[in-house]
């Protein structure tokens, strides 16, 4: 190898090279390097990760949903940011002038509340409770399905004069492991070229029987994807399924629960005074002639003195440090890592309101974004495309009849702005509106509509109650008292 490097110099140096690069390229991305103590997995495709796990996912935050307090907390705080009691629908469509038509819009309002009185098929959830249960069943299962019937449906009386009803279909309808490359069938949805969904397989018999057999296409009924809300909670572009919020914290909502568990029953044993008889080796010898130490039970009560030991026994007590001191502190570190995984505002899983205003403001602050982006995906992928089916089959059916002077462009325009901001201190947070208000920053009727209010009917009861609205002004520091004297 030396006689090589003097005869060919030009060879030795591309070797030196080539060796540094070898080494340079090796310094890059400990991360990325498997070893002994890290052992990496081989990346998947998203179809294959949610086909290897997001069932299981699926049972396991059912279990948790169904038996631990803190995973039923987590879900019914994201719930209640994303729905709330309900989600405010306020039709704002406008005349061909740009004026609303105030008229025309009541009377949407009015048939939609009567419709949403019984929406759903089984006539037993009220559309804000139907869409409560379908925020929680997405975010918890990971996805959800909602059928649209319209119109002549057989078997099927709609509740109301609208021929239109929604029926919910959970995700294990749609079978996973059904899959036909053919017909362009994966985890039984069936896609184009382009990865858009044509039709969901769902099963005819969806029954626990029914899970244990292999799916066929025969055994499913194919529901095209204009009849169905799909709502999937994903990661990753392109993914067909969703997989539960709750994947990333349920190890950890397990581990609490099965540590409380332990601590719950040795606080219980430790709050039982348990004693025990010592025996000394030689006690055999010590016992007077004729008496043997058999199986004895004496019974504690306070003050008792125990006066009927035998030779060579003493009573002995189990001590015990529980309850774990500890307990409170570990608890509180794992749910501000449930909160982080899941989006949510520790505070409010934990019920720990400890704090000054700002504090509290604070953590609003951060968590609001995600519950933001979790809500505005539910609008616009359930809720608008529901209110425009619900407005097309009124104005079919003639419940609703469209005036002269409205502007057709304008006929699907709603105001949806999902739950209430809440409120930590009203005084100060409407105090700030007004000064927003009033500097040009934000418009009256966005406020009233943040509070959850319409506008126009706000501004009728204003003028029946004669009452004029006083101009807040900002507070003053004692140094602008001084400057104005």
């Amino acid at each position: 190898m030396n006689l090589l490097n003097e005869l060919f110099p030009a060879w030795a140096l591309s070797r030196s090279i080539a060796k540094n690069k070898l080494k340079l390229m090796s310094r890059y991305y400990d991360a990325a390097k498997s070893t002994r103590y890290r052992k990496l997995k081989k990346d998947a495709s998203p179809q294959a990760v949610t086909g290897q796990g997001a069932e299981k996912l699926r049972a396991a935050a059912r279990n948790l949903d169904e038996n631990h307090d803190l995973a039923i907390g987590i879900l019914d705080t994201l719930v209640n940011n994303i729905v709330g009691s309900g989600i405010p629908i306020m039709p704002i469509v406008k005349n061909t002038d740009g004026s609303l038509n105030e008229s025309f819009n009541d009377k949407i309002t009015e048939v939609f509340e009567k419709w949403k009185r019984f929406p759903e098929v089984s006539r037993t959830l009220p559309f804000d409770e139907m869409t409560r249960i379908i925020c929680r069943s997405w975010l918890r299962d990971g996805e959800v399905f909602t059928q649209k019937l319209k119109g002549t449906v057989p078997g099927l009386n709609h509740y109301t004069k609208i021929p239109y009803s929604l029926e919910i279909i959970e995700s294990d309808a749609i079978p996973y492991e059904l899959q036909d490359n053919k017909k362009g069938i994966v985890q039984g949805i069936q896609i184009n070229a382009w990865k858009q969904p044509i039709a969901f397989h769902v099963l005819k018999d969806n029954s626990s029987t029914a899970q244990y057999k292999i799916i066929k296409v025969a055994d499913t009924i194919a529901i095209s994807s204009e009849q169905l809300f799909h709502i999937k909670f994903t990661r990753r572009p392109n993914q067909l399924r969703g997989v539960s919020i709750l994947h990333g914290v349920i190890t950890r909502l397990e581990d609490i629960k099965n540590y409380e568990e332990s601590e719950r029953i040795a606080a219980q044993v430790a709050a039982s005074m348990t004693g025990f008889i010592k025996k000394s080796l030689d006690m055999q010898l010590e016992l007077p002639n004729g008496e043997t130490a058999g199986e004895r039970e004496l019974e504690m009560s306070p003050g008792m003195i125990f006066d009927d030991l035998l030779p060579g026994e003493e009573i002995g007590t189990i001590s015990s440090d529980r309850p774990n001191t500890g307990l409170g502190d570990f608890r509180n570190a794992m749910l501000k890592a449930a909160a982080a995984g899941t989006g949510t505002n520790y505070s409010t899983i934990s019920k720990n309101y400890d704090g000054s205003y700002s504090s509290q403001r604070q953590s609003m602050i951060e968590a609001l974004p995600g519950y933001q982006k979790l809500r505005n995906y539910f609008i616009e992928i359930f809720v608008r495309p529901l209110y425009e089916d619900f407005l097309e089959m009124a104005i079919a059916s003639n419940q609703i009849k469209m005036p002269h002077g409205v502007n057709p462009a304008s006929l699907y325009d709603v105001d949806i702005r999902g739950v209430l901001l809440p409120w930590i201190d009203p005084k100060k947070e409407i105090e700030a509106d007004v000064i927003a208000i009033n500097n040009g920053l934000k418009a009256r009727t966005n406020v009233i509509r943040e509070r959850g209010g319409d506008p126009v009917k706000t501004d009728k009861l204003i003028e029946a109650d004669d009452f004029t609205p006083a101009q807040v002004a900002p507070e003053t520091t004692p140094t602008d008292e001084v400057e104005n004297a």
